[in-house]
């Protein structure tokens, strides 16, 4: 054992210790150690004889107790609160991250799991590389798991729009506040801003009654993994057209209870030459990412793919879910392709349904005039060659075992950043 890192560590008070195994990257490996000796006794086991993670430990302490600021110019004042760095510039590093307070202030600010993942949902996180907030012994593991996460590139962006959906949560919060600029997506701001304000069950009920949304098609409240997944349904089940008037009663009840809720009042009142039909409307049509076309014969291997984007905070528009009932579905298929940016092909051993093939030859027109983008899912028993020859001009993937199989999951993750890029 490194008897010089033990003892320096021992002399360092519990906080800097904790940005210490943050910095180095050790959190999952500490996480689970309850009193500082402990911490500090798994840290050194995580880095053992290996002299590169020795050294990162060093090069930690250093950082954390500002030896790193004497040695040479940095723009983090150690005796004082760090300042934060402006968004624009360089992609902030995991060591700024922490270093700046940020990995704090959110494990401050962001206690409860709601809300810490009602911020990962609305950055677009993906859910599978989501940590376990009820396994963390305190919200400040949570989130160094999930920094650890996002320094490994699951996050495109990197660090940028988390803090801009933590700073749209808390724009007056003086840490977040310069990251307030960062661009959040009107439609997730909000569904952001639904989840809570109107984060009881009570709320959400008196809500929904008071502008007449149908009782027979609203989600159970307390079925659901998160206050922010029974407003996305709601928020789907509206831009599908179940509500007269789609989001603008919505907005406006929302705006009379909350008058000073920056996201309602620019909803409701928006900025000139945009009245406020249009921003309902773009809320309700820029609420999905992609399209999914696929014939019913395959209907059980596509169900599991759209899930498994939906997952990764992926909006999926799919007949199961989006399609209303008792009402005439193909100007609601015509709808959706037309404001969509991706559609997702799913082709089967058995080709073309009668709808599917509809739907595919209005994509492709689409996709020629640049209009959006065709990704082929071959599923098992397909290969690049058993597409028709149009569908076969686009890059797609192909999956060959179940969908929780590691290669799988791989593709799956590919096939979501695809549709990220294209938003």
């Amino acid at each position: 054992m490194e008897l010089d890192l033990l003892a320096q560590l021992n002399d360092m008070h519990s906080q800097d210790v904790d940005q210490v195994i943050a910095v180095t990257g050790a959190g999952k490996y500490v996480a689970s150690q309850v009193g500082q000796r402990a911490r500090i006794a798994a840290l050194l086991q995580w880095a053992g004889d290996d002299r590169e993670q020795l050294g990162k430990i060093r090069q930690a302490i250093r950082a954390v107790n500002g030896d790193a600021a004497r040695e040479s110019p940095s723009p983090v004042a150690m005796d004082a609160p760090p300042a934060v760095p402006a968004p624009a510039g360089t992609a902030l590093s995991m060591q700024d991250f922490i270093l700046n307070g940020l990995l704090d202030e959110l494990a401050s600010v962001l206690q409860s799991k709601d809300r810490a993942y009602l911020v990962l949902g609305s950055c677009g996180f993906p859910a599978v590389h989501r940590p376990s907030f009820d396994r963390q012994e305190r919200p400040l593991d949570f989130w160094q798991l999930v920094c650890e996460e996002i320094e490994k590139g699951v996050l495109q962006g990197g660090f940028e729009p988390l803090l801009a959906a933590a700073a749209a949560l808390y724009p007056h919060n003086p840490r977040l506040k310069p990251f307030a600029s960062l661009r959040v997506p009107e439609p997730q701001k909000l569904l952001m801003a639904l989840a809570t304000t109107f984060a009881s069950k009570t709320d959400a009920k008196m809500l929904l009654a008071a502008v007449g949304y149908p009782p027979a098609i609203t989600p159970g409240f307390d079925r659901q993994e998160s206050v922010l997944e029974f407003w996305r349904q709601v928020c789907e089940q509206i831009a599908n057209g179940c509500l007269e008037g789609g989001f603008v009663p919505v907005i406006r009840y929302a705006v009379k209870q909350y008058p000073h809720n920056p996201v309602f009042r620019d909803l409701a009142a928006p900025p000139p030459g945009r009245p406020v039909a249009t921003s309902a409307a773009h809320v309700a049509m820029a609420g999905h990412d992609v399209f999914i076309a696929y014939s019913k014969c395959d209907h059980e291997l596509v169900t599991p793919i759209a899930q498994e984007l939906r997952n990764r905070s992926i909006e999926v528009w799919f007949s199961d879910w989006s399609l209303p009932l008792g009402q005439l579905f193909g100007a609601h298929i015509e709808d959706a392709l037309a404001s969509v940016k991706v559609v997702v092909v799913c082709y089967g051993t058995e080709g073309y349904g009668p709808w599917h093939r509809a739907e595919t030859y209005a994509a492709l027109e689409r996709a020629v005039r640049g209009q959006c983008r065709l990704i082929p899912v071959m599923l098992p028993g397909v290969t690049e060659p058993d597409l028709p020859p149009l569908l076969g001009q686009f890059q797609g993937i192909t999956v060959t075992e179940p969908i929780a199989a590691p290669n799988t999951q791989r593709l799956l993750d590919q096939l979501a950043e695809a549709i990220r890029d294209a938003r």
